[in-house]
């Protein structure tokens, strides 16, 4: 597991935090990272400046776990862009997957 944190790396993007940028997760995974991606808080302001749709452009950027003190409001934004269509069955599944591959290997089970 990484954390990405919500600085701005310019080398990969200069206009929005790590946290957000597709360039940051895509070269972790070019560099062979097949683990979880966590973000760092998305209700702090280093966020909320660059974005309206903290949870969507996290999770779309690559993020597989999204850290907030509002899993409702995280849960809710997540849902509607499942149903909006801006979040593809595809892109959750590999969350999905990564994450219960973890648990798997650690031994955690959801009863």
């Amino acid at each position: 597991m990484v954390m990405v944190n919500h600085n701005i790396v310019t080398a990969y993007n200069k206009t929005v935090p790590a946290s957000l940028a597709p360039e940051v997760h895509k070269a972790l995974r070019d560099l062979g990272f097949e683990g979880i991606i966590v973000t760092d808080d998305l209700g702090m302001s280093a966020i909320t400046e660059y974005t309206n749709a903290p949870y969507i452009d996290a999770f779309l950027a690559g993020n597989d776990l999204l850290c907030t003190s509002d899993g409702i409001a995280c849960y809710n934004a997540l849902t509607e862009g499942v149903t909006e269509g801006k979040i593809s069955e595809i892109r959750l599944n590999e969350s999905v997957c990564r994450i219960l591959r973890a648990k798997i290997a650690y031994g955690i089970q959801q009863y």
